[in-house]
């Protein structure tokens, strides 16, 4: 047995001497042959055999695999409720909330504009205003939504006044001009 170590030793000098490993390693591996430990040689390499690590569950994947999965049932579910169809009633009543979102979209355009427009945007003051559909009369209109706001604001020398104006637009929600009567 010693003179295995004694071999060993010669054969990592060589080693050290050739330059394929340098003096920390030459130590590293002296102190494990002389100390009896577990010898790993650079001169006779030793078969080992692989053995594969257990694998860990990354809780944090499957949980969010699941979120995914629960998520999309409920997307399934949805659109089965969405498949289902709609008795008349459901049908004007979601027609009518779609014109009074319209309606409601071109008067907020309009007033914004309006604000915006104004030599002091803080002394908006509404008085009222319409918003309705224009009923197609051309073929070529293309006027959808007409809006009029009367209002009172301050004018360019600091005093008070009322004026109307008149907003229109097309069926893309885009106003296409603006009128104004004093």
């Amino acid at each position: 047995m010693n003179m295995s170590i004694a071999d060993e030793l010669l054969k990592l000098k060589n080693l050290l001497d050739a330059g394929v490993i340098n003096q920390a390693e030459f130590d590293k591996q002296k102190s494990k042959l002389i100390h009896g430990e577990e010898k790993e040689s650079f001169a006779t390499p030793v078969a080992k055999k692989f053995v594969e690590p257990k694998k860990k569950v990354n809780w944090k994947v499957v949980g969010f695999a699941f979120f995914l999965f629960i998520i999309f049932m409920a997307s399934l579910k949805d659109d089965k409720e969405k498949n289902t169809p709609k008795t008349p009633e459901e049908a004007a009543a979601e027609f009518q909330r779609a014109r009074e979102d319209t309606l409601k979209n071109a008067y907020y355009t309009s007033k914004n504009y309006l604000k915006d427009n104004l030599n002091d945007r803080d002394s908006f003051e509404e008085i009222s205003h319409v918003e309705q559909f224009i009923e197609k009369t051309k073929k070529k209109q293309k006027a959808y939504v007409i809006v009029a706001i009367k209002y009172r604001a301050k004018n360019a020398f600091g005093g008070y006044v009322s004026s109307r104006q008149v907003f229109t637009f097309d069926k893309t929600m885009q106003m296409i001009g603006t009128e104004k009567f004093e």
